[in-house]
């Protein structure tokens, strides 16, 4: 879900060469920037440039580390501006993916209780329901037991994503992870999977991230379209953020600050 975080836009020149950075896709130095520039935007650039190293540029401890920096900067953002919806939204799922290294229960149930929070307070915005329909596809995925603890179901999972599409929202990213929600419901979504998967390899990128996730659509197409469900759930793995992060749960867990909900 890493792909579905916003863009910030403030405008403020200060933060120019990181937003820069983040479209040619120098991660590290957009990272950089934003902790030294210190203001809620760049550091929630930050936390999404952390992200997108520790989730798809790096493994093993590496991933564990950057995902660390990842929350810090998330927790610092969300400090400085907590009506932030991006930043609250970062953290979210910076969140998740420690209780997805940890196989916490507690943290899991956290980050969907700050996504059902931010539809609450966003209403509006699509970008809350796309998320929580992300953490009920990937957390349904994760097996019977998951979905018993934390309540998450392949059904409420397309609703969220149906209520965000309803939105019209054009946008790449979102359209990912509707296309992986489809996917793991089953063969009988697989036409509108692929329809949406085309959608995204048909556009121009206009960023790094653009790149990685069209790079990923055609991953997962290739592999719908053998319709073999080895293949496809292979795929899906494949193109998963901070892939097996679980293999370092005896890693020390993040010291989180923000307990509640801003």
């Amino acid at each position: 879900m890493i792909t579905v975080l916003c863009t910030a836009t403030d405008p403020l020149y200060a933060q120019q060469d990181q937003i820069s950075a983040m479209q040619r896709g120098d991660y590290t130095a957009a990272y950089t920037a934003g902790i030294e520039t210190n203001s809620a935007t760049s550091l929630g650039l930050s936390c999404k440039a952390a992200l997108i190293i520790g989730g798809f540029k790096t493994s093993g401890i590496d991933s564990v580390t950057w995902l660390h920096k990842a929350l810090n900067a998330c927790e610092k953002s969300v400090r400085l501006d907590p009506t932030s919806l991006p930043n609250r939204l970062s953290l979210a799922m910076a969140m998740g993916f420690e209780s997805k290294r940890l196989k916490s229960v507690k943290l899991a149930k956290e980050t969907k209780n700050r996504l059902e929070q931010l539809i609450n307070d966003f209403s509006n915005s699509p970008l809350p329901y796309a998320a929580l329909g992300g953490w009920h596809s990937e957390v349904s995925a994760a097996g019977f037991m998951a979905r018993l603890v934390l309540g998450a179901r392949p059904s409420k999972a397309l609703t969220y994503f149906q209520k965000s599409d309803s939105y019209a929202l054009e946008d790449t990213a979102m359209t990912l992870e509707y296309a992986k929600m489809l996917v793991r419901l089953g063969r009988k979504y697989y036409p509108e999977a692929e329809e949406k998967l085309q959608s995204i390899i048909e556009e121009r990128p206009q960023s790094a991230l653009d790149g990685i996730i069209k790079a990923q659509a055609e991953t997962l197409l290739a592999a719908v379209q053998t319709q073999n469900r080895k293949t496809i759930l292979s795929a899906l793995s494949e193109i998963t953020a901070f892939q097996n992060i679980e293999k370092w749960r005896s890693e020390p867990p993040y010291p989180f600050v923000l307990q509640e909900d801003p």
